[in-house]
């Protein structure tokens, strides 16, 4: 939410697989009018077809180890070569 409120300008995605915390992100964002966020109500794993993202963040979510293998078709950076 914070780089959605600090970077209006970019597209924010935010992947929940929590249908409750979806809703609460949801309700968040029609609160704030945020027009740059999306909220995706699913399980992230390897084979996923989120698209293409600049940049990933996570938190409290996995070790690194395991973001990095789930994210892998998610980016064009560096960490597709491990």
């Amino acid at each position: 939410m914070l780089l959605s409120i600090t970077n209006p300008q970019n597209k924010i995605t935010l992947i929940e697989s929590s249908q409750k915390k979806c809703y609460f992100l949801k309700s968040v964002i029609h609160a704030l009018k945020l027009k740059n966020t999306e909220v995706i109500n699913k399980t992230l794993t390897e084979k996923n077809d989120f698209g293409v993202f600049d940049i990933i963040t996570a938190r409290a979510f996995a070790p690194i180890e395991k973001i990095i293998n789930l994210t892998k078709n998610n980016t064009n950076n560096f960490m597709n070569n491990y």
